[in-house]
């Protein structure tokens, strides 16, 4: 799952008749942070729990003992110039400032025993996730520079128009980086979660659980109440 956020902000200049003849166009100002935010961890969900909000129906004798991975998230604040003579203004794009964003989470069931066998082999499982989640993060984020770049030098300058179209011709542009930025997140999250489901093989599945012995008397939900 991906979140998108654009914000905007619009910077008036005034200038003299004779400082401006015609709307220049201005190079675009692009940066980009990349951000790994700290693992979050929830263990008050138990596994029955987990399985009815996570489990495959299809699949319905398999228990969700744990959830690893999270979300990706772009933030991008743009700054615009407005700049008028005569009653007439020209609308530029300054600069665009993003953040991409990895929020890691590991669900382990309640069921487990913080430190037990169980637990641990969860967790390693789930940790697997993990490092697939920031790795990558580290692969996308130069491409997500790369993109905005790209778009950057595709955005002119607008212009001449009247001051009552500036607000519009500014939503406009917002929109235009919006959707670019959604469309640059709808298309690797795909290959983040192809990259998740490949750690979740049967082998994969047969490792963890054999590891401890004790899985029955823990999902065992007559104990747990």
């Amino acid at each position: 799952m991906s979140l998108v956020r654009v914000v905007v902000f619009l910077l008036a200049l005034f200038v003299s008749d004779a400082a401006m003849a015609a709307c220049q166009s201005e190079a675009t100002s692009v940066s980009v942070r990349s951000v790994i935010e700290p693992v979050k961890y929830v263990r008050n969900v138990s596994s029955k729990n987990l399985t009815d909000i996570h489990g495959n129906p299809d699949k319905q004798e398999q228990r969700v003992l744990g959830l690893g991975g999270g979300q990706i998230g772009i933030d991008a604040k743009l700054q615009f110039s407005v700049v008028t003579r005569k009653g007439k203004a020209c609308l530029s794009l300054q600069e665009i400032k993003a953040v991409f964003y990895a929020y890691p989470e590991v669900h382990i069931a309640s069921n487990f025993r913080r430190g037990g066998c169980e637990y641990s082999a969860v967790l390693g499982h789930e940790r697997k996730h993990i490092r697939t989640l920031k790795k990558f993060h580290r692969e996308y984020y130069p491409e997500l520079r790369k993109e905005l770049k790209k778009l950057a030098k595709q955005i002119k300058v607008i212009g001449p128009v009247a001051p009552e179209d500036v607000e519009k011709q500014q939503k406009r542009l917002g929109d235009r980086v919006s959707r670019a930025v959604s469309s640059f997140t709808d298309g690797i999250t795909p290959i983040l979660e192809e990259r998740q489901n490949k750690i979740d093989t049967k082998e994969e599945y047969k490792r963890v659980s054999d590891q401890c012995k004790k899985w029955e008397r823990d999902l065992d939900e007559t104990k747990n109440k």
